[in-house]
């Protein structure tokens, strides 16, 4: 296939931007703090539903240099067989006293970046200095951030978890990742360190390194590639030097609330369960808590031209302003592939000011998640002394080891799209046959390959196990993964999903043949999934017993990166030191609060605006929520950059008014309380004014404006 004919049908598809999902019920939150201490009692059997296909694509006998599957092999897992001798090194240590830090650091990314996860052509076209295909971004609402939670139990036992506002994660990131930890901290790292995305289809793209790519993230951008690797560095480092005396322990909440089957080519599929790790200090204080949940993280679509965290990141804010004192939280998504957000009810405020209905939308799933958290995480009990351990591998991808027959899914590279025009048949319809296979997409060649291996991660932390996904799983898919790891471990498992690479959509095979969006995005097509789940199975089998063989051939590492040549990004100038250019006047509370001011290049990082309160005594003071100060990285102010001339017209300098703009009352209530009081905005950031060597800092603190009651 010509590349010219890739790269134009390529773009005329891209991720389901409608933002949709099936509104769930918000009153359904059921919570069982006890129940991480047992495996779940209805797990199905090891492999339930892996063999299942559609005759038409039936396989042939295996390839003979592929792997055999541990489905296919079931006296490999039966007691302790006594393959291998046993490493001590892969048995879980004794438990030992829990120190545990977290951090937070600001992703630096320009606002006027494409977003990645839609194709190019969903959004209206906007040129910037920061994008070549993709359409450039306007506005700003939860700025991308990294969080990092390090667990340490035992001299040099870590686990390093990771989580980042990007679409996903892909393995040379993580490799180059290791390797900076690796030269900090010793060797262990690479068992040991988990990252994992998102999903957010409003974060950056532009970083992946594969030529044909740019049509699915932009063109790769090697210098901000090595700013988000050292943004990478800096959380973990962060997190290292936070460790402290800590105490754990978990709980499991259960909401319907947050999300919506979008997909009818399985049975009706929702995962309730919403496990939650808490992180205590040593005096018992609340430190962090970690969240682990499926929901397709899109409720922005590309139309609202948004750099943001999206919902995930939503959740992550309302939970943590539902405490008194300041409380990191971190969400991990988990099996989501075919769950979206959903829209719970919450009741609207009758002189609320106009907001964009996403915003909304995210606060409302955040909102409910935030219901959910603060009732269950005050009863869990924590201790000290816990278990921590973790074992990675790396599983083979190609038609090899999928064991497809002459015929059946023929690109050598993988493929995408494959029957991305066909209706997708429903649970109740005939599956279809390999008509479904002709309007795949193949990548060319091998250096625009699909993934050819996938990094996987299973371990425990105390009672809790967990198993991580590279990419999209579906609910169901997902289900048979964590099943099998429960089985083997003997414990409850967390999915942490979008995980060390990203394969895009993995499905049950007797799901693939149904088509639809979330098969077409299967690279390695319909066995994807199922290989990837036993895959999933048999490192849990041999974590749980060592001697057990892995029923793949582990991989070694991708080779590093070799560093790319490139000219740093030129800033553009100011025309004028930073100024206020529109103060905001008094308000009612169907007033938007609006703020602009002259400030500086989005290279030098995207401004902050914060807002104060006056007090009796006539001083300005942060305005909190929770502990946490409000400021335009959240989502109470939102940023719009409108730079002066047009990006698409030429200028060595230009004005880049940025503005704030904030509701009086929010359409739905929460947020700060405003009515009745007096506040300011105050914008701090970074500016090269014309004639000056080097940027400086700036600090502009607005005129006081008063909310009405």
């Amino acid at each position: 296939m010509k590349w010219w004919w890739w790269a134009v049908a390529l773009a005329t598809v891209g991720c389901d931007d409608s933002g949709g999902g099936t509104p769930a019920p918000r009153d359904a939150a059921v919570i069982d703090a006890g129940a991480l201490d047992a495996a779940r009692p209805d797990a199905a059997p090891r492999d339930a539903g892996l063999d299942a296909r559609p005759d038409a694509a039936a396989p042939d006998a295996a390839a003979p240099d592929a792997a055999p599957l541990d489905a296919e092999a079931p006296d490999a897992f039966a007691g302790d067989a006594g393959w291998l001798p046993l490493d001590p090194a892969l048995l879980p240590p004794a438990a030992a006293p829990l120190r545990a830090g977290v951090a937070v650091r600001r992703m630096d990314v320009p606002l006027g970046i494409g977003t990645s996860g839609y194709g190019p052509n969903q959004g209206v076209p906007y040129a910037t200095p920061y994008q070549v295909a993709y359409p450039g971004t306007r506005h700003l609402h939860l700025h991308p951030n990294f969080r990092a939670v390090v667990l340490e139990a035992g001299d040099g036992n870590r686990l390093y978890v990771i989580r980042t506002d990007t679409i996903g994660i892909s393995a040379r990131i993580r490799r180059d990742l290791v390797d900076r930890l690796t030269a900090r901290y010793g060797e262990g790292v690479d068992r040991q360190l988990i990252i994992a995305a998102t999903h957010t289809h409003a974060g950056p793209g532009r970083l992946i390194d594969k030529p044909l790519w740019r049509i699915i993230q932009d063109v790769f951008w090697p210098e901000f590639y090595e700013r988000v690797l050292d943004g990478l560095e800096a959380t973990v480092v962060a997190a290292v030097d936070d460790l402290e005396p800590a105490r754990l322990g978990t709980a499991v909440a259960e909401t319907t609330a947050l999300h919506g089957d979008r997909r009818c080519a399985n049975p009706p599929e929702t995962d309730p369960a919403l496990p939650i790790l808490r992180i205590d200090r040593a005096d018992g204080t609340l430190k962090g808590l970690v969240l682990f949940h499926s929901i397709h993280g899109t409720v922005l679509s590309m139309r609202d031209a948004t750099l943001s965290q999206d919902v995930t990141g939503a959740i992550e804010a309302k939970v943590a302003e539902s405490f008194e004192d300041p409380v990191f939280v971190m969400f991990m998504n988990g099996a989501a592939a075919d769950v979206s957000p959903s829209s719970p009810g919450f009741p609207a405020e009758p002189d609320a000011a106009p907001w964009p209905e996403p915003y909304t939308r995210t606060e409302l799933i955040g909102r409910a998640a935030a219901e959910v958290v603060q009732a269950a995480a005050g009863a869990i009990e924590t201790h000290t002394d816990v278990v921590l351990h973790s074992r990675t591998a790396r599983v083979p991808l190609n038609r090899q080891v999928l064991g497809y027959p002459d015929g059946l899914f023929p690109f050598e590279h993988g493929a995408v799209y494959c029957g991305v025009a066909q209706e997708e048949r429903c649970v109740d319809e005939a599956p279809y046959s390999t008509e479904l296979l002709r309007g795949c997409l193949p990548f060319p060649d091998a250096e625009n390959s699909a993934p050819t291996q996938a990094p996987l991660t299973v371990g425990q932390i105390d009672g809790l196990g967990f198993i991580t996904t590279p990419g999209e799983f579906s609910v169901s898919l997902g289900r048979v993964a964590r099943e099998a790891a429960e089985e083997a471990l003997g414990l409850p498992v967390v999915i942490m999903g979008y995980a060390q690479e990203y394969t895009g959509y993995s499905l049950t095979e007797e799901d693939w043949w149904h088509a639809g969006y979330e098969a077409s995005g299967a690279l390695w097509g319909p066995r994807q999934g199922d290989w990837l789940a036993r895959a999933i199975s048999s490192l849990a089998r041999s974590y749980a017993n060592p001697r057990l063989p892995l029923a793949f051939a582990d991989q070694a590492p991708l080779p590093p990166r070799a560093p790319a040549d490139f000219e740093p990004f030129a800033v553009q100038p100011s025309v004028e030191a930073p100024i206020i250019l529109a103060e905001v006047g008094d308000l009612a509370p169907a007033d938007v609060a609006t703020f602009a001011f002259s400030g500086g290049d989005p290279w030098l990082g995207n401004p902050i605006v914060h807002l104060e309160q006056r007090d009796e005594a006539g001083e300005f003071h942060p305005v909190h929520l929770g502990g946490q100060p409000v400021t335009s990285d959240g989502y109470v102010i939102t940023l719009t950059l409108e730079p002066e001339p047009p990006y698409a017209e030429e200028a060595e300098a230009r004005r880049l008014r940025w503005i704030a703009t904030m509701p009086a009352v929010r359409p739905f209530g929460g947020g700060p309380a405003l009515r009745g009081g007096t506040f300011r905005f105050v914008a701090e950031g970074r500016a090269l004014v014309v004639g000056d060597a080097e940027p400086q800092r700036y600090r502009l603190a607005g005129a006081p404006f008063q909310v009405a009651p």
